[in-house]
């Protein structure tokens, strides 16, 4: 559920929440995401929560609709509370009430046993350690940029190569997984084995702390401006016409955006995602256009008028 809530289920939800908001106005903004965090804090995972939100006020935001002041202090504590709630819960009932094999009752059950423990000290404590975990971004790359300053070369490409071969469809490339090693699949777990880190720690890798291991500090440098150039041309030339196609692409940038504490293998496997949301939104797009197009054609065709013949 993870996987599918972090691919799809997110941008979707930001998608639909900024049409709502567009259309119906920004009153509908802290019902409408309730309802989305809700929905997400079945998944257990607090960063979808606070993307979904954001993206939903980036949705809107590039069509003129902004909140209140008062409605982003009432937004700040709704998604303080959800993601307390999770922390809780995985204290309270275990993460493994989050896992893709839980079902819905005993994923309900957990965050109840969760809401009933949030005042405990081991929840406080679980709190906690989440909070400092998710602002605790250095560590990964500090010790990469370390070891490659000494002992460990520099990775070049070789992870890179990797990502893309992930990036294949399943469709196309059942076995991709079966067949390929952890640290063939997975960046992190590739770069913690290359300068001997644990691969028992969940790091918090980075995009920086990733690209780092490319080049060094100087191949660093040069990447960042790439990526800084590619994002903000992305963005000016998305933003010259909201169309739906576009306005779908911008969030989905944004989305990319969010994701930097998940290294550059999230990064590049949500812009698929992104490419194909976008692709079927301007196929839905273009489709509708064509019917409307052919319905005003038909409506200013002359009508000819019946002809009766008197004998």
């Amino acid at each position: 559920m993870i996987d599918l809530a972090g691919t799809f289920l997110v941008p979707l939800l930001a998608v639909i929440g900024t049409v709502v908001l567009v259309r119906y106005g920004i009153r509908w903004l802290l019902p409408l995401l309730a309802g989305q965090g809700l929905i997400l804090v079945m998944a257990g995972t607090r960063a979808m929560i606070v993307i979904a939100c954001v993206l939903t006020l980036v949705g809107a935001a590039v069509h003129g609709v902004r909140p209140s002041r008062r409605q982003v202090a009432v937004l700040l504590v709704m998604v303080s509370a959800l993601t307390a709630l999770i922390s809780s819960t995985r204290v309270a009932a275990g993460r493994e009430v989050f896992h893709a094999e839980s079902g819905a009752e005993e994923r309900i059950s957990g965050l109840v046993d969760g809401a009933r423990a949030i005042g405990s000290s081991e929840a406080q404590d679980g709190i906690a350690a989440d909070l400092v975990y998710r602002f605790d971004g250095n560590t990964f790359g500090a010790q990469v940029y370390t070891s490659i300053r000494g002992a460990s070369p520099p990775v070049g490409l070789t992870t890179v190569g990797n990502n893309m071969v992930m990036l294949v469809p399943r469709v196309i490339a059942p076995n991709k997984v079966a067949s390929r090693s952890l640290i063939q699949r997975s960046e992190e777990a590739y770069l913690a084995s290359h300068v001997g880190l644990s691969q028992h720690v969940d790091w918090l890798p980075t995009m920086f702390g990733v690209m780092v291991a490319y080049f060094g500090a100087v191949g660093l440098f040069l990447l960042a401006v790439l990526l800084a150039l590619a994002m903000a041309g992305a963005e000016r030339t998305l933003s010259r016409a909201l169309t739906p196609a576009r306005v779908v692409a911008l969030i989905g940038l944004a989305q990319c955006a969010l994701l930097y504490a998940s290294g550059p293998q999230v990064f590049l496997v949500t812009l698929r995602s992104v490419v194909a949301l976008v692709l079927v939104v301007w196929a839905v797009a273009t489709v509708l256009r064509r019917r409307a197009e052919a319905g005003r054609h038909r409506q200013s065709e002359p009508t000819h008028p019946f002809h009766t013949v008197s004998g």
